[in-house]
């Protein structure tokens, strides 16, 4: 069984501007494309993303509130910069778009 070390990266709330990239969702794609090629460098292999919830406080005299962080989990052998191992385990996988469910259950268009 090959061991893994793992690390987390924010996810973007906005797009950054790219020169030539036209639309939004084509700049947020372009955006999350820039920080996966940066990591693939150090030989982080890209495996899931996740959101938690995490307690903050609000101001300096307001209650505490949960506050939903979406995260880049990236894995690699460690051993250092070598790729990980492909993932075999089914369980492990991260969902293919044909197998999440839009609203009310609906399967969700194929992008174009």
């Amino acid at each position: 069984m090959a061991i893994y070390e793992y690390k987390t990266v924010v996810a973007p709330r906005r797009a950054r501007k790219v020169r030539g990239v036209k639309g939004k969702e084509a700049q947020f794609a372009a955006t999350i494309a820039d920080i996966l090629n940066r990591e693939a460098v150090d030989g982080w292999e890209y495996f899931r993303t996740d959101q938690l919830l995490a307690e903050e406080r609000k101001g300096l005299f307001s209650r505490r509130v949960e506050r939903a962080h979406s995260v880049l989990v990236f894995r690699r052998g460690r051993g250092g910069r070598e790729p990980a191992a492909p993932l075999t385990d089914p369980a492990m996988r991260p969902p293919r778009p044909e197998d999440i469910s839009g609203e009310y259950g609906a399967p969700l268009a194929p992008a174009r």
